[in-house]
């Protein structure tokens, strides 16, 4: 997978691949409604699995607001400037734990989710899934 003029490292996600052809379309002086199409395409593109590519999909369609209003350099509302909390937290910095290539990683420590979980189970455990929704909570009380 390769975003024509950019060289990108094997472990960036759809996200990445996004923000690169978006940042080529506007340093080109391309409107982001000709380019969008074209630029979401090659992000999911990124993605292997067909399941993942769904739910990258519905994810950027979701957010697709925000990522028009950082085309244009508007600001971020105060919800999204909320999830910065969650990239400074001191305690997400450790490195994560040894994940097994194929396994799935939990959302909340970074561990793997074991094969008795359901096929799409986000957490290792009751305990994970507990402390995220209680991120959650502090993040919309936040917004």
């Amino acid at each position: 997978m390769s975003v024509p003029g950019r060289t990108l490292i094997a472990v960036v996600g759809p996200c990445s691949y996004l923000r690169a052809a978006l940042d080529d379309a506007r340093r080109d002086g391309s409107r982001l409604a000709d380019v969008w199409p074209a630029a979401v395409r090659v992000a999911l593109e990124a993605v292997d699995d067909p399941l993942e590519r769904a739910e990258w999909a519905s994810a950027l369609t979701a957010t697709a607001a925000s990522w028009w209003a950082s085309f244009e350099r508007l600001p971020a509302p105060r919800r999204e400037r909320a999830l910065r909390l969650i990239g400074a937290d001191p305690e997400r910095t450790e490195p994560a734990a040894e994940v097994p290539a194929g396994a799935r990683a939990c959302a909340q420590c970074d561990g793997p989710i074991g094969a008795d979980r359901r096929p799409h189970a986000r957490y290792c455990g009751h305990t994970c899934k507990r402390a995220a929704n209680g991120n959650m909570a502090t993040l919309q009380r936040a917004a």
